[in-house]
């Protein structure tokens, strides 16, 4: 009689695996991307109060 692994056994498997990546990688990690900002109508308004018609 062969036993396959269940569900639970595989997901231990899984993040044992993701932990031995994480110790491997540990010390090459990548720079930071730059951050977006948001280029939107609101980000691009220098002064936050309301605009008088005229």
């Amino acid at each position: 009689m062969t036993t396959e692994p269940s569900g639970v056994d595989l997901a231990r498997q899984a993040l044992a695996a993701a932990r031995e990546q994480v110790k491997e990688n540990r010390g090459h990690r990548k720079e930071k991307p730059e951050r977006r900002t948001g280029g939107g109508a609101a980000a691009s308004r220098s002064d936050s109060a309301p605009r008088s018609p005229g």
